[in-house]
């Protein structure tokens, strides 16, 4: 069936607002703005729903008034999709948190449970998700690991977020098993993966009168590697991959079921380093040829297996900003001691069923490493949940230290900007896109740091523009790599979402026949642009 109905909630009373222009700057001036430094004008009204009755009162209050309105969580976006600029309204999901029992699907097996929209993943990562087997309990976890746990599981599902270990678990698409939305006309559903297919290339959305209102569906090809590019268009399509990386165009989405995944035993977490970038990109590769599974599909059929969940990457440059970093903050930095002879950097996450497995694979590491001319004993390495806090300390350091530095330049010259890239290629390009950002930056003598998720083939490369001619440079240099990058059958947004500060390179990813049917599925679900006014189109 192809039919999303969609109900009427009555609220008891109106949804919480608040409208006094002085409040609204003296206490809500954070929400006008979110992590791409964009910043709005200030809005007339910000609700603050408690229930679901009461997101369906203010939407239905912003339709009857024609005021737009922007879905707001913790604003920890760098696309700007969570900046109202366009709109007169917010609608706050950040007391949406709720956590329900741990339960198991009777058809796949899988355990899930239901969250609020607005709770953290750092709230929903540290639950106790445990069941018993037996007289043996067996833990879970959520899989989906973005650098910033801050961040709200709304916005997470809203932009398909991903992170380190999507090169293992896929991203959060791959997790979501049900979402509750409400639309445009202020009516709601629980949408649950498998339950509504669409056919004849399109959904009927059925509002609670009975009124059918047609979506048409279109084949977009994505590209073979991490993508977050508006909404996945297919004619046969699951609904619910409508709304997951809508970024909020389509719906407020105020709660999900999500799956867990079993907990790996043991873990050995590795950051090994390495004299040279090739050398590093070669253990990357050969890694990479030893990982068991990849986004839910095995890629190594013989030989030697590692269940790798993640690689993550610094490049020289980003390790001589570290070093730097380092002799700033002195005894309170979270960066290790750097040798100088450490160029280029990895972190590494793999998984064991046994301790003997884990130490089984040690020499097999140990013998890589040293073929890439590193060693196992200069690396940095642990096997507890300590050690890997540690280290992703370590990796958080480099976005944070970069949103520093440019804020001291933009201090120097408020025009600035951060220009930091989102783009991902097949694995056959690893060697090309390296090139590619190394050639064109530096040939243009532009400062920057090359980091992030190389197990992917997904670096954020993040430039430091020192005046608005600069600037300008960086940008229109961006913009020229991600059309390369679209050429190799890459990505322009990977992970972060398109928002309102990568929408050229939407129309990079795509012609205007594509962009049009994107278009036809917001006209058919919000016809007056009640929802995130501005992001994506």
């Amino acid at each position: 069936m192809n039919i999303i109905r969609t109900q009427t909630v009555s609220a008891p009373a109106p949804c919480p607002v608040v409208i006094d222009p002085a409040r609204l700057e003296r206490e809500f001036a954070d929400y006008l703005r979110d992590e791409s430094r964009l910043t709005a004008q200030p809005v007339e009204r910000i609700y603050l729903p408690e229930t679901l009755a009461d997101m369906c009162d203010a939407v239905r209050r912003c339709a009857a008034d024609g005021v737009s309105a922007t879905i707001s969580g913790a604003r920890t976006g760098i696309t700007g999709g969570a900046a109202p600029v366009e709109s007169k309204a917010i609608i706050s999901i950040e007391k949406f948190r709720a956590l329900g029992e741990l339960k198991r699907d009777d058809i796949d097996g899988r355990y899930y449970r239901s969250v609020g929209a607005g709770m953290t993943l750092a709230d929903f990562q540290t639950q106790r998700h445990q069941y018993a087997d037996g007289v043996k309990p067996r833990q879970l976890f959520y899989p989906i690991d973005p650098t910033e746990t801050s961040a709200q599981i709304g916005g997470m599902i809203a932009c398909n977020a991903s992170g380190a270990r999507t090169f293992r678990y896929g991203a959060t698409r791959d997790w979501v098993r049900a979402v509750t939305v409400v639309f445009a006309n202020g009516e709601c559903a629980t949408i649950r993966r498998g339950e509504i297919i669409a056919s004849d290339s399109c959904f009927l959305l059925e509002a609670s009168d009975g009124q059918q209102t047609t979506i048409p569906l279109m084949d977009i090809t994505l590209p073979e590697t991490k993508s977050s590019l508006g909404y996945p268009l297919r004619r046969d399509m699951d609904a619910i991959d409508l709304f997951i990386g809508s970024e909020g165009t389509l719906g407020a989405i105020i709660g999900a079921e999500l799956y867990l995944a079993p907990a790996p035993a043991h873990r050995l977490y590795l950051n090994p380093y390495f004299p040279s970038e090739p050398d590093a990109l070669r253990f990357v590769k050969q890694l990479r040829s030893m990982a068991m599974m990849r986004r839910g599909k095995p890629v190594n059929e013989t030989g030697a297996a590692l269940d790798v969940l993640a690689i993550e990457y610094m490049n020289p440059e980003t390790m001589e900003f570290m070093r730097a970093k380092r002799e700033a903050d002195g005894a309170s930095s979270h960066v290790p001691p750097l040798d100088e002879t450490a160029r280029a950097s990895l972190f590494v996450d793999i998984a064991f069923d046994t301790t003997d497995a884990l130490q089984a694979a040690l020499p097999v590491i140990e013998s890589l490493l040293a073929g890439c001319n590193a060693s196992a004993k200069q690396a940095w390495a642990g096997t507890q949940p300590a050690d890997l806090l540690e280290m992703k300390q370590f990796r958080h350091a480099v976005p944070e230290s970069v949103n520093n530095r440019i804020a001291e330049l933009k201090r120097q010259d408020p025009a600035i900007i951060k220009v930091g890239t989102d783009m991902a290629v097949p694995d056959e390009h690893l060697d090309d896109v390296m090139a590619l950002y190394r050639d064109t930056l530096t040939g243009a003598g532009v400062e920057f740091l090359a980091y992030g998720h190389i197990g992917d083939n997904h670096l954020h490369v993040a430039m430091f523009p020192h005046s608005k001619a600069e600037l300008d440079v960086q940008i229109e240099l961006y913009g020229r790599m991600a059309k390369r990058i679209v050429a190799m059958g890459g990505s322009a947004s990977a992970e972060h979402g398109i928002g309102r500060s990568k929408r050229k390179y939407l129309k990079i990813q795509y012609d205007d026949s594509i962009l049009n049917g994107l278009r036809s599925v917001k006209t058919a679900l919000d016809p007056n642009e009640l929802f995130n006014r501005g992001v994506l189109f």
